[in-house]
C-alpha cells in the first residue's frame, strides 16, 4: 500500500493507497474505460464482490439456524408438591 500524506487546514493526514485501486486508475488513464483491460478488471472486481457476498450470505444462514434452535427451546411449568 502506498501512502500519501496531505494537509488539511493545518494538520496532517496519511491515506492509505489501495495498489488495486491504483492499477484501475493507471489502467484507464493509459487505455482508456473501453478498453479490453478495463472490462477484465471491471469483471475481476464483479467476481471479487460475489465472492465477499457469498461468504456474507453463509455467515448469514449460520446465524439464522442458531436462531431457529434457541427458538425451538422453551420453558414449560413445573408444578411442585409440597
Amino acid at each position: 500500500m502506498k501512502k500519501e500524506t496531505k494537509e488539511t487546514e493545518g494538520r496532517e493526514e496519511t491515506q492509505m493507497a489501495c495498489p488495486v485501486c491504483m492499477l484501475f486508475d493507471l489502467g484507464s488513464q493509459i487505455f482508456g474505460g473501453d478498453s479490453e483491460f478495463f472490462r477484465h478488471m471491471t469483471n475481476a472486481r464483479i467476481e471479487f464482490l460475489q465472492a465477499i457476498k457469498s461468504l456474507i450470505d453463509r455467515r448469514i444462514e449460520s446465524l439464522e439456524k442458531a436462531k431457529e434452535k434457541t427458538k425451538k427451546k422453551k420453558f414449560s411449568k413445573i408444578s411442585v408438591e409440597e
